[in-house]
């Protein structure tokens, strides 16, 4: 029997790490591609080779040409991309479709679950809980909405991440926002309450593999870097919900916040792959790309990103206390350190170096130099 093969776009992250030792040990051929010169995956024994392409965001068809060359050079069966370039993979996916099956939704729904304020209204007309959401458009909006405003909004651009540009309002009340005809912003409802998580993969509607995990330790304001799976099934059914309801395929990922009540509410989505995968390892989570099957998470033990609880860790002991911070510490596992694929953790120091190199060098920060080549801004 001939060995499948798989292509995973975006090496550069620790959650593709892990999706590559899980397809590695389950038998498959696992190939990575990524911009990033300095991937973390390609030093993975669980990698049979990493290839280099131009960048998605600023030579988007070439960088599709580069995949395609790959696919047909290594004759790749499935590729799954991970990462924002998901959405330039998704663009172009017709003309990938003629040499792999992809494993992603269409380009029209990729987009709007990315964009904060349509996913917000595609989630509404399915009956589901979501904080209210106001669209700004123009700066006279943003006035008419914030001046002598009392109550607690969160603003945010259309289309961000990491919760890099989230501001509290009224708190930020002198906040000058960048917001145009291209750039648009949503002011949502703050919602006081507990943050989780969940990471899902999903065929054609059907919700094959689930996790929900607490938001408690992060970089920054919003990345997780800390994940027990927990068992919460008011967030499991809202997932399994809305997916059929849009008939989803591929992966997809929600940020949650569940208030005094226990009512939980959607804030955004990520149509991608997540950290939540770092639950499912030492699973048959390829099953699910590959055969359709259902595929439970592994709750034995939390994991983390180890490195960055270190770099995060003033942080994270004001925000979780020194007590949770240090047991988080040394309960978890480190998700890249591995004794049977040792090289990752040896060169995440030197991929990270190349990362600040280049945040100092765009004069942005270490969390946005991660997708500065890749990421989706509704260009």
């Amino acid at each position: 029997m001939n060995t499948k093969k798989v292509l995973l776009t975006g090496g550069r992250a620790p959650s593709t790490l892990e999706l590559a030792r899980l397809f590695f040990m389950n038998g498959y051929s696992v190939h990575i591609a990524d911009s990033f010169p300095y991937a973390l995956a390609k030093k993975s024994t669980a990698v049979e080779k990493f290839h280099l392409t131009r960048k998605p965001k600023q030579e988007s068809e070439k960088f599709i040409e580069d995949l395609i060359k790959i696919i047909v050079d290594e004759q790749i069966d499935l590729l799954v991309p991970t990462c924002e370039e998901i959405f330039y993979i998704a663009r172009f996916q017709d003309e990938i479709r003629k040499y792999c099956e992809v494993f992603v939704d269409t380009f029209e729904k990729m987009i709007t679950l990315h964009h904060k304020f349509d996913f917000i209204k595609l989630a509404e007309s399915f009956g589901m809980q979501v904080p209210g959401t106001t669209l700004i458009t123009s700066l006279e909006e943003w006035k008419k909405e914030t001046q002598g405003n009392k109550r607690s909004l969160i603003a945010k651009p259309v289309f961000s991440r990491f919760s890099s540009t989230v501001h509290r309002l009224p708190e930020e009340r002198d906040l000058q926002i960048d917001v145009s005809e291209k750039k648009h912003w949503v002011l949502q409802e703050f919602i006081e309450g507990s943050h989780y998580c969940s990471y899902s993969v999903a065929n054609r509607g059907k919700l094959l593999a689930h996790t929900t995990y607490k938001s408690e330790i992060r970089a920054g304001d919003g990345a997780s870097i800390y994940f027990q799976h927990y068992e919460h099934e008011k967030i499991a059914e809202w997932v399994e919900v809305f997916v059929r309801e849009m008939e989803f395929h591929g992966q997809i990922a929600f940020d949650f916040i569940q208030d005094e009540k226990g009512e939980v509410f959607a804030i955004e989505c990520n149509p991608r792959l997540t950290s939540g995968v770092h639950l499912f390892r030492n699973t048959n989570l390829p099953a699910v790309f590959f055969e359709n099957k259902s595929v439970r998470p592994n709750s034995d033990h939390p994991v983390s990103l180890k490195a960055a609880l270190v770099l995060y860790g003033y942080q994270n002991i004001k925000l979780a206390g020194v007590k949770r911070f240090f047991q988080a510490f040394g309960r978890s596992r480190d998700v890249v350190f591995n004794t049977k694929d040792i090289g990752p953790f040896l060169y995440q120091w030197y991929s990270y170096l190349k990362i600040w190199e280049l945040s100092r060098r765009n004069q942005i920060s270490l969390l946005e130099a991660t997708t500065y080549d890749i990421s989706w801004d509704g260009d």
